[in-house]
């Protein structure tokens, strides 16, 4: 079980997400991947994303929609660091949970 943060960009974009990945120290786990349209920085490192990206983001709120989706990040989060969801099936469950409610799938649960 891992987090992973990522931020989806148009590939007109892409200096706009390489000038957040040197904002962010980006390491080789931080990745910018490239398709025809787009450009997506990903960050799959645990303590780069409990370090950096959450009191970041605590420090500088996310506004409207993607907020929701924020807490329920830092509520997984909380989950993967305790390790709950190893021996506790019900902590899995709610990470899952958390999951399937988050991005595309909160705004249909309207």
């Amino acid at each position: 079980m891992f987090l992973r943060f990522s931020v989806h960009l148009h590939i007109r974009d892409l200096e706009v997400l390489k000038g957040i990945a040197t904002y962010l120290k980006e390491k080789d786990n931080k990745k910018i991947v490239l398709s025809k349209n787009s450009a997506n920085l990903q960050i799959t490192k645990y303590s780069d994303i409990v370090n950096i990206i959450i009191p970041f983001f605590n420090s500088y709120p996310i506004l409207g929609m993607k907020s929701l989706d924020f807490e329920d990040f830092k509520k997984v989060s909380k989950i993967i660091e305790t390790k709950e969801y190893l021996t506790k099936s019900s902590m899995y469950n709610e990470i899952v949970k958390l999951k399937s409610g988050m991005n595309l799938a909160r705004s249909e649960i309207k």
